[in-house]
């Protein structure tokens, strides 16, 4: 059994996105691996392209509309459209501020080849993390306190669609294996980018995410107007993050580290 991997992408250099870091963990265990940008407007392309100089199973697709909607629906169409180039029996898809554990390779692996259990569908754990590269959100917090799932479907037979806003794949819950979620680790880093970035970030995306109308955080705004950085305390309690007790994956620990360095410790 063959297994692709995808990544959409738009301006990840612009706001600080590990994109570069997000192709190596798919390319260390996908037979090929797709990522579409949607007109970036600053280098991302050429970054894009390097990586394919080092990935011989690496392709880079162009030209994908990004405004293809006119809210966050446009993240599972260009979700979709991404996986559309792959030529394989299953698919992981990852987002352009993630990267997958290495540790989770050979369970991966394993899945694909003997079809585990009759599923068609994997669980995986997302780990958020937020205050600082050293601590996440808790997976036990009340729901209205999480910002986006810890839980999500990425690993799927190809022909399941991304839905929604592209956090999980639509599955048939009767072949939707749920045991492989401590098996199956996603690093999220979008809440713990360089800190003007990150306001950047939230502020483009608040402005089109819910649609016509929608308005950014108007504290986050408040941090861009004062020149402020961001300050993650505005958002949640301490109480509310637990520390990282093992190591970030390979390929994002000189990304975590030089972003660590640059924002206070919280222990």
């Amino acid at each position: 059994m063959s297994l692709g991997g995808s990544i959409f992408t738009h301006n990840a250099i612009e706001f600080d996105y590990c994109i570069a870091e997000s192709i190596a963990s798919l390319c260390g265990v996908c037979d090929e691996v797709v990522v579409l940008d949607a007109q970036s407007t600053d280098s991302t392309v050429d970054l894009l392209n390097e990586c394919t100089k080092k990935f011989d199973n690496l392709r880079v697709i162009t030209g994908a509309k990004w405004d293809c909607a006119k809210n966050y629906d446009r993240l599972a169409i260009l979700a979709n459209e991404a996986k559309s180039h792959l030529n394989t029996d299953w698919h992981f898809m990852l987002q352009a501020d993630e990267v997958l554990h290495e540790c989770s390779y050979p369970y991966i692996r394993e899945c694909i080849k003997q079809e585990r259990g009759g599923f068609r569908s994997f669980f995986s754990r997302r780990f958020n993390l937020f205050g600082d590269l050293n601590h996440y959100l808790r997976f036990n917090l009340e729901q209205h306190k999480k910002p986006c799932s810890d839980a999500v479907i990425r690993l799927a037979k190809t022909f399941y669609p991304a839905v929604g806003d592209a956090e999980s794949v639509g599955v048939d819950p009767a072949y939707l294996c749920h045991d492989s979620i401590d098996e199956i680790q996603i690093w999220h880093y979008g809440f713990v980018r360089r800190g003007s970035h990150l306001i950047n970030k939230v502020i483009d995306m608040q402005s089109w995410f819910h649609g016509e109308g929608s308005q950014p955080d108007s504290r986050v705004v408040e941090f861009k107007n004062e020149n402020k950085d961001f300050d993650w305390t505005r958002f949640k309690e301490r109480s509310d993050l637990a520390k990282i007790e093992c190591k970030h994956p390979r390929f994002s620990r000189k990304w975590a580290a030089e972003r660590q360095k640059e924002k206070p410790a919280l222990d």
